[in-house]
């Protein structure tokens, strides 16, 4: 895979996602090597993260946002079935593959 800059989109939802993150461990009174430690990283990792830097590990950033109990809260944001569209379509079998045509 090649390395490539992030869009602009991508970019805005990193730094957006690294604020969020940086407010979390703000509101829970931690520091950043405190977060670091309990999520087995390196500091400059979670500096990264909330930086919105894209080139931390998504194990690396699900370890950060364990450390801080927000984990479960991300994964159910990402529930298709939360979303209208996922609960009209939850009686269907959806396929394991999309192939394109």
């Amino acid at each position: 895979m090649a390395n490539r800059r992030p869009d602009y989109d991508t970019e805005d939802a990193l730094a957006l996602t690294g604020e969020r993150v940086a407010q979390w461990r703000r509101l829970l009174g931690l520091t950043q090597q405190q977060v670091a430690a309990r999520a087995g990283v390196s500091r400059g990792a979670l500096v990264r993260i909330e930086a919105g830097d894209p080139g931390p590990t998504l194990d690396t950033f699900f370890r950060v946002l364990n450390a801080l109990h927000i984990a479960d809260q991300v994964t159910d944001a990402l529930d298709p079935l939360r979303t209208a569209m996922g609960a009209a379509r939850a009686e269907e079998k959806l396929p394991q593959r999309v192939r394109s045509a």
